[in-house]
């Protein structure tokens, strides 16, 4: 089976298109229900501002596991072992 999704998907420029504008936007929900698969990148380039490896907050990883029918793939650094 081929998936087809995008490099993340909080994108204010896809209202309308992807997105509903809804004020109470749930960006990853609507997401899903267009594509399957989507990679998680925010962590990976927050290890370049300078600042410590911060992991998500378990209400996003929540978020995150109650989007059926997707597969989520992780950006990571070669630095990390």
């Amino acid at each position: 089976m081929l998936r087809i999704g995008t490099c993340s998907w909080k994108y204010d420029s896809w209202k309308g298109l992807i997105y509903s504008d809804n004020a109470k936007l749930n960006y990853l929900k609507e997401y899903s229900q267009h594509y399957s698969t989507v990679e998680v990148d925010q962590w990976f380039w927050s290890l370049f501002d300078g600042s410590p490896l911060k992991m998500p907050e378990p209400h996003i990883v929540e978020n995150y596991a109650n989007q059926p029918r997707m597969i989520l793939s992780l950006q990571l650094n070669f630095q990390i072992h």
